[in-house]
C-alpha cells in the first residue's frame, strides 16, 4: 500500500505499508496514528463491546524478515494507549478500566540479537483490581529479560472475560514479582529474582 491516509476529526492515520515479497518478506513501512477509540466505535459500531481510550501508533520498519538467519527489520516503534476501556456486552459487571499501555520495539542494526521490546509499563483495573507489568527483554538469541510485575488477580473474573470453552477456573493470586536473568544461562550469577506469588484456592474444573 503506497499510501494510507485518513482523517475524522482528531483521528487520523497516515503513511504506507509495502511487502515486497512473501519468501524473506522484504518490508517497508512508515506509518503513524492517533486514534480517539470511542469516536472510532461511534463511526463503526460494534455490538458485542464498548471500548474506550486514546491509542498513538508510531511504526517503522525497513528489511527483511527472516528468522532462520537471525535477520529482522530495521525498526523504531512505538505503541501507546491512554485510559483505556474495554467491556464486553454480555458480561457488563466486568469492565477492564484505566487500561495504559506503552510499548518500544527497536532494532538498529536489523538482527535478532539487537531487537529490543520495551513495556513501560502495562496496567489496568478489572472489577476494582490493579494488575501492572513493565518489561525489557532483548538479544533474542540469548533472550536477557528485567520483568516487574505488581498484580492482584481473580482468576473467576479474568476466565470470565478470556474464556476457553470446557474450563471453569477459580482462584486468586496476589504477586509482587522483580525477576531479572538470561534465557540461556548456566550462570546463576546471571539470575536475580525477589517479591512473593500468594496463591488462594486454585481451582481449575
Amino acid at each position: 500500500v503506497n499510501q494510507i491516509k485518513a482523517k475524522a476529526s482528531n483521528n487520523f492515520i497516515d503513511g504506507y505499508a509495502k511487502i515486497y515479497n512473501l519468501r524473506d518478506y522484504q518490508l517497508e513501512t512508515n506509518l503513524k496514528a492517533n486514534l480517539n477509540l470511542a469516536n472510532i466505535t461511534s463511526i463503526f459500531p460494534v455490538e458485542s463491546f464498548k471500548v474506550k481510550g486514546d491509542l498513538k501508533i508510531d511504526f517503522k520498519a525497513n528489511g527483511t524478515y527472516e528468522p532462520k538467519k537471525n535477520i529482522f527489520p530495521i525498526s523504531n516503534s512505538h505503541l501507546k494507549l491512554d485510559n483505556g476501556y474495554l467491556k464486553y456486552t454480555d458480561i457488563p459487571e466486568l469492565p477492564i478500566e484505566d487500561i495504559d499501555i506503552e510499548m518500544n520495539v527497536s532494532s538498529a542494526k536489523g538482527a535478532i540479537n539487537d531487537l529490543k521490546i520495551e513495556v513501560l509499563p502495562i496496567s489496568f483495573k478489572l472489577a476494582g483490581e490493579k494488575f501492572k507489568l513493565d518489561a525489557d527483554l532483548y538479544n533474542f538469541n540469548n533472550l536477557t529479560y528485567k520483568i516487574n510485575s505488581q498484580r492482584t488477580l481473580d482468576l473467576n473474573k479474568i476466565y470470565r472475560v478470556f474464556a476457553i470453552e470446557g474450563y471453569n477456573v477459580n482462584g486468586m493470586i496476589k504477586a509482587n514479582l522483580n525477576i531479572f536473568g538470561k534465557g540461556t544461562s548456566s550462570d546463576n550469577s546471571t539470575v536475580r529474582n525477589r517479591g512473593f506469588i500468594d496463591l488462594k484456592n486454585i481451582f481449575l474444573d
